[in-house]
């Protein structure tokens, strides 16, 4: 807005009338991040990030896109309070040096998200305790016949470009079992983690010859729940190595990528996943 400063910028962010000046982010993932530009864009002064993490849980250049913009990130840190009668006047965060007050009109929060299936409970599709969404196997399919789920109804949060990709071939494969209604697997098996892995999506994996029409593998979501220097994954069926990964650094709460060669040798066995010292 040319002539006007940025404390005097009043605007709206997705139709919602804002009237903030000063805003605390709470969170440090990719979302996060998002806000930071979002809210500057919308005209506030973004005076703080808080994470309760040990590292940002973006990736490491988000924090140097903060610092330029002389935003500071308080990490190890909690909001412990968000003091004020009639609007937001301050938060009061604890963090390694102990308790402080940063002065702010308005609290984002981000992060600890939930996924999109608040209508699953009662439903009679079985939920992944580890992600709070329906269980599926490769193709998308739930444990009802009929019943297929993509996006990030699956799990807490995926980039939007990696929800779309699933999306279109989960759609595919609905429309190639309305077209000739093949049977419904009901034998598919459950992927097992080791120790330090948090999740996986899809959670069961079918056979070849229980696949139907369905031809489109969802990417897989795998998350760990720990930093690991120097480890590798390492993905097996029936007691033998079908893949070892190259040695890295995993980063909890960061996607971690199984190649497609891979899960294409899977035929729907004892399929198992765990992290080995590099």
């Amino acid at each position: 807005m040319p002539g006007s400063s940025r404390s005097s910028v009043r605007t709206a962010v997705r139709g919602v009338p804002v009237n903030g000046q000063r805003a605390v982010v709470v969170g440090t993932e990719h979302v996060a991040f998002s806000i930071l530009l979002t809210a500057r864009h919308a005209g506030f002064d973004v005076v703080a990030m808080v994470g309760a993490e040990d590292r940002i849980m973006s990736y490491s250049g988000a924090a140097l896109v903060a610092r330029v913009m002389g935003v500071p990130i308080h990490l190890s840190s909690t909001v412990e309070d968000i003091c004020g009668i009639e609007r937001v006047e301050s938060v009061t965060i604890r963090g390694p040096s102990g308790p402080r007050s940063i002065a702010c009109d308005t609290v984002i929060f981000s992060g600890d998200f939930i996924p999109d299936a608040a209508l699953l409970p009662g439903s009679g599709i079985d939920i992944a305790a580890a992600t709070s969404g329906p269980s599926v196997d490769q193709y998308g399919r739930t444990s009802a016949a009929g019943i297929f789920a993509a996006g990030n109804m699956l799990r807490a949060v995926e980039s939007s470009g990696l929800a779309a990709i699933e999306g279109a071939r989960v759609g595919t494969n609905a429309a190639a079992y309305l077209e000739s209604m093949f049977a419904w697997p009901r034998d598919a098996g459950s992927i097992r983690l080791g120790d330090g892995l948090s999740y996986i999506v899809p959670q069961r994996w079918a056979s070849p010859d229980a696949c139907g029409h369905a031809t489109q593998a969802l990417p897989v979501s795998l998350r760990a729940r720990m930093d690991i220097r120097r480890a590798r994954l390492c993905l097996s069926e029936d007691g033998r190595e079908v893949w070892t990964g190259r040695p890295t650094n995993i980063l909890r709460h960061r996607r971690l990528a199984l190649p497609a060669a891979a899960l294409d040798r899977l035929r729907g066995g004892d399929i198992a996943l765990r992290i080995d010292p590099a």
